[in-house]
């Protein structure tokens, strides 16, 4: 029941995740809570956006930059935001997190490093999902695309 609504709205990157009654149950703590998370943000942040900005391939930002703007314009994201009004709309506590581009053979992948910003680190994680083997996971990518119909529902 929550492994359908949360793939057709989103899941949650901070916090407990819910049991999915598909996978065994296997629980891997988070490091850190939110709070936590939040708290050191504030020092964190000023080095994350200290390192943003250009990379040394023009060719790989660009990509960033399309990718990011048709993320946009379908409502995914919204911004770009300063600090100053990051800070008006969200308090004193938030989080930001650097986004760069990885090549992939003729395409760029945006990447956006929740890992360096610490939020990977306030996730528990409650699935143990065993792909076994690149074949299955395969038809588990397979299956999952061809369940979404023409209007995007499943």
């Amino acid at each position: 029941e929550h492994l359908l609504d949360e793939y057709m709205s989103g899941f949650s990157l901070t916090g407990k995740a819910n049991l999915s009654g598909q996978f065994e149950e296997q629980v891997k703590p988070g490091q850190m809570t939110a709070e936590q998370l939040m708290r050191s943000n504030k020092w964190l942040r000023k080095v994350i956006l200290a390192r943003a900005g250009s990379r040394s391939d023009p060719e790989v930002d660009g990509a960033v930059w399309e990718a990011t703007k048709d993320e946009l314009s379908k409502g995914w994201l919204s911004g770009p935001y300063t600090p100053e009004q990051l800070e008006e709309l969200l308090g004193p506590l938030y989080c930001v997190s650097r986004r760069f581009g990885v090549k992939q053979g003729d395409k760029v992948r945006p990447i956006d490093d929740l890992a360096e910003s610490l939020v990977n680190s306030t996730y528990q994680a409650v699935n143990k999902i065993d792909l076994g083997g690149l074949d299955e996971l395969a038809v588990i990518a397979r299956s999952m695309i061809e369940a979404i119909g023409d209007d995007r529902m499943v």
